[in-house]
């Protein structure tokens, strides 16, 4: 079985974290560009995944930070979830300041409903959904400014998806 691997990117500052952008230099992992980085729209990026999504038979999603709500949202309305393999949710937000919902007005109120494909976390905020979610927490260092290029994030996950493939 192949996958194609989506990376999902924060968007804080307009660019995607070291790691994510070494696994698209490395690994060939597809960025899925959005409009606009300062003021994200839930609405927006959910369109640019459905027509990411739309271009591959299988996808693996690699979301970061926000991205991980837009995994979820997108997840409650597309029609193209079964085109899932998994997804990997690096570094979940909680969303739960009050500067967020101030920022991100569009993204409330969170998605909480239970993703339709499997789902790891790796490092979320104390708070954030990724349980409401049904994601499997997994017991590992997330990315970092030491380790750019995050290859124990990128072993991890083959692993996690040769796993899942060997038991479906």
């Amino acid at each position: 079985m192949s996958w194609h691997v989506l990376g999902l990117p924060d968007g804080r500052g307009g660019m995607p974290s070291p790691w994510l952008l070494h696994w698209a230099q490395r690994h060939g992992v597809e960025q899925v560009p959005q409009h606009d980085w300062q003021r994200p729209l839930r609405g927006d990026w959910m369109m640019q995944l459905e027509e990411a999504v739309l271009r591959h038979p299988r996808v693996v999603l690699v979301a970061d930070q926000l991205a991980c709500h837009l995994v979820a949202a997108w997840a409650a309305h597309s029609r193209l979830t079964n085109r899932v393999l998994a997804a990997w949710l690096v570094a979940t937000p909680a969303l739960a300041r009050t500067e967020d919902k101030a920022r991100l007005p569009s993204w409330f109120p969170m998605v909480r409903a239970p993703l339709p494909f499997p789902a790891w976390s790796i490092a979320a905020e104390a708070d954030a959904p990724v349980q409401d979610w049904g994601a499997q927490i997994l017991t590992m260092a997330g990315p970092d400014s030491d380790e750019p290029a995050w290859q124990a994030g990128w072993d991890r996950l083959q692993t996690q998806i040769q796993e899942l493939i060997e038991t479906n």
